[in-house]
């Protein structure tokens, strides 16, 4: 009897391909460039869907939306206008294309990117009823205008809203900055004016300030206190904003530099506001705080025995004008309230404009740099002045605590009278492998910190090059080790290393 062998039948199930699923194609879309997401999005449909929507993400200008309404034209003072009328412009590319975008950032100083009121007032004559203008989740505005017209960005603000930075153009150092708390106010009232709270972000700076702008901010607190965790407010406080600040419950975030330069409280009043505050917002994650005053002995000490209950801080940026000198014991209460802590920088100097502009000496030795390591076990970036008056001498390396800090920031440190050689091999030692030493201050590239940084990344560099040439030249059993170099063999010469290179 023959019996036929039934031959296996195979199934195919058609997957799809992995770049038509939405999550993987947006992950390879978000990995692009401007200019590649539009070519992707000219390869078909879906794609197009999705390159879009990243390419409308962000909008620095109106003239790239409203070029899709009518032609427009660049005038003499560099803002744009359109080239004829839009009563019967055709808006079908602008309601593709508006409700994409999200984010919106506009600088003032940036020339030839802005449409003139004339543009944007036809816009809002015009748009059809089923359209409106883009509904951002985040707005960044940065002017030096000091006109008291409504703002363009007051038309966009909407319950959407959750990030909202307003603040000022910083211009050169020593020029007059102009007063822009007329358009500054605008914007806030509008966003206070919202019928919900939605802002978890708020970022005001403003160098001059009126009972308007203080009335507006103080109402923008109020109407998304429920809501804001992050607050940068760099303006002139009054009473009320203080009242506000102290009143947020989900504050995780604040960065303040609250003073009126021509008219500073003195050390006692805002030690106590800044001690209320601390009461308020013991979850505080991140803090920063500028206060331009007038130099006093005990200000830092006391500051810092103000924020030692916000036990959760992560980040803590100080720029005080007062003396600052950590001790043992300081440093050890300071580990101890601040068991998270991964960024701290105690500055002696404020960059806030028309305030104390001296820097004040640094008086903490270089020699508590291994006590500040071991207190903060998960610092990762430290940023102190440091003086070294002395003779410094590097520990023994069993002495030194396990650190996992990347980066030594020791701006506004004066020349140490130690030797340089000495202060080298003193960092090299106390610092872990990988951590850098930087100095941001203004100067010449060859000043002695700067000395020390490029030396000790050179040092390093070699030192790891030559221990990976060690173990890998080691000679096997029964090897001729007669290969070797002899020590009389000439070593390249690392004396002529221009000290122009940047230091890591």
């Amino acid at each position: 009897m023959h019996v036929e062998k039934s031959r296996p039948t195979f199934f195919f199930s058609a997957s799809p391909s992995p770049l038509k699923v939405p999550e993987l194609l947006a992950s390879v879309l978000d990995n692009l460039d401007i200019e590649e997401q539009v070519y992707a999005a000219r390869v078909c449909r879906t794609w197009s869907e999705l390159a879009f929507d990243r390419i409308w993400h962000h909008l620095d200008s109106f003239v790239p939306l409203f070029v899709l309404v009518g032609p427009m034209s660049r005038g003499a003072d560099g803002t744009w206008d359109f080239s004829e009328p839009i009563q019967c412009a055709d808006w079908s590319r602008y309601a593709i294309y508006a409700p994409r975008i999200k984010i919106i950032t506009f600088i003032d100083i940036f020339y030839g990117k802005w449409v003139s009121n004339q543009a944007f007032q036809a816009i809002l004559d015009y748009i059809p009823p089923n359209l409106e203008l883009p509904r951002p989740k985040s707005i960044s505005k940065f002017t030096t205008s000091t006109t008291t017209e409504i703002p363009q960005e007051v038309s966009m603000i909407s319950q959407s809203l959750q990030y909202l930075n307003v603040g000022q153009a910083y211009l050169f150092r020593g020029s007059s900055q102009p007063d822009c708390s007329p358009y500054i106010g605008a914007i806030l009232k509008a966003a206070a004016m919202l019928p919900n709270p939605s802002l978890e972000t708020l970022n005001v700076g403003c160098y001059c300030s009126n009972a308007a702008l203080a009335e507006a901010f103080d109402a923008c607190l109020t109407k998304h206190g429920s809501r804001i965790s992050n607050l940068r407010a760099a303006l002139p406080f009054h009473d009320q904003a203080w009242t506000s600040i102290f009143n947020l419950p989900n504050l995780r975030a604040l960065n303040i530099a609250p003073l009126d330069t021509n008219a500073l409280p003195s050390s006692e009043e805002i030690l106590y506001k800044i001690k209320t505050m601390v009461e308020s917002s013991s979850l505080s994650e991140s803090l920063e705080l500028q206060l331009p005053l007038p130099p006093s002995q005990y200000l830092y000490p006391q500051l810092i025995r103000c924020l030692l209950p916000l036990r959760s801080l992560q980040t803590l940026k100080l720029h005080v004008t007062s003396p600052l000198s950590l001790s043992e014991a300081e440093i050890r209460g300071m580990g101890a309230s601040w068991p998270k802590m991964r960024e701290l920088q105690l500055s002696t100097s404020c960059d806030w404009p028309g305030g104390n502009q001296q820097k004040m000496g640094p008086r903490t030795d270089l020699s508590v740099l291994p006590s500040i390591l071991r207190h903060f076990p998960r610092l990762e970036e430290l940023s102190l002045p440091f003086a070294c008056k002395q003779t410094i001498v590097a520990p023994p390396a069993e002495q030194v605590p396990a650190s996992v800090l990347k980066t030594l920031n020791v701006e506004n440190s004066p020349t140490p009278e130690a030797e340089q050689g000495a202060v080298e091999a003193y960092l090299a030692v106390v610092l872990p492998p990988g951590a850098t030493v930087r100095d941001r201050s203004y100067g010449r590239v060859t000043s002695f910190w700067r000395r020390v940084a490029i030396r000790l990344a050179r040092t390093r560099e070699l030192g790891q090059t030559v221990d990976s040439e060690d173990e890998s030249d080691q000679p096997s059993d029964g090897e001729d080790e007669s290969d070797q170099p002899s020590d009389g063999e000439d070593e390249p010469d690392e004396s002529n290393d221009s000290e122009d290179d940047t230091a890591h």
